[in-house]
């Protein structure tokens, strides 16, 4: 579950996307105009500029409220056929997902994935679905079998050597 920004209440489910207004006191059952009917969803996170991100069993989509319409995330290609259990955004608005393929970062500013399986200090290739968290000092934390990974988003991307 996620509140957003505007107050409604979104949930990922087996089914799809569904959120409920708690201002008109409106629930939409089987999603937002049918928001990825059918497809399995576990995570949600609103970013700052208001699209929601939403972690699939077939990768990774972004919805447009504006528009009231969602598409596969324009990078998405790294992560189309993995399960994308739970996404962060951090401070500086890069994206972080937490997958059944490791951590991912998107670096907003080089518009790409960089994986983290066993490396920068990421201890785990496999996360629990839907556990994580993003502090206001720029941890993220994510769920795995063996306990908890937390780390400084800053300190980790910046720790990745540039590529052209």
């Amino acid at each position: 579950m996620m509140p957003d920004s505007k107050g409604h209440i979104w949930m990922a489910t087996s089914a799809g996307i569904t959120c409920y207004d708690p201002q008109n006191d409106y629930f939409r059952p089987y999603g937002w105009d049918n928001l990825l009917d059918g497809m399995m969803c576990y995570s949600l996170c609103e970013t700052k500029n208001g699209d929601i991100l939403i972690g699939t069993d077939q990768g990774l989509f972004e919805y447009y409220p504006g528009d009231r319409k969602a598409e596969r995330f324009k990078y998405n290609d790294a992560l189309a056929n993995m399960v994308i259990g739970k996404i962060v955004e951090a401070n500086n608005g890069d994206i972080w997902c937490a997958t059944s393929m490791g951590i991912w970062h998107f670096n907003q500013q080089r518009k790409h994935f960089i994986c983290h399986i066993r490396g920068n200090g990421i201890a785990t290739k496999e996360y629990i679905n839907c556990i994580g968290m993003h502090t206001a000092d720029d941890m993220i934390s994510f769920a795995n079998n063996d306990g908890l990974t937390v780390f400084n988003s800053t300190l980790v991307a910046n720790s990745i050597p540039h590529m052209p």
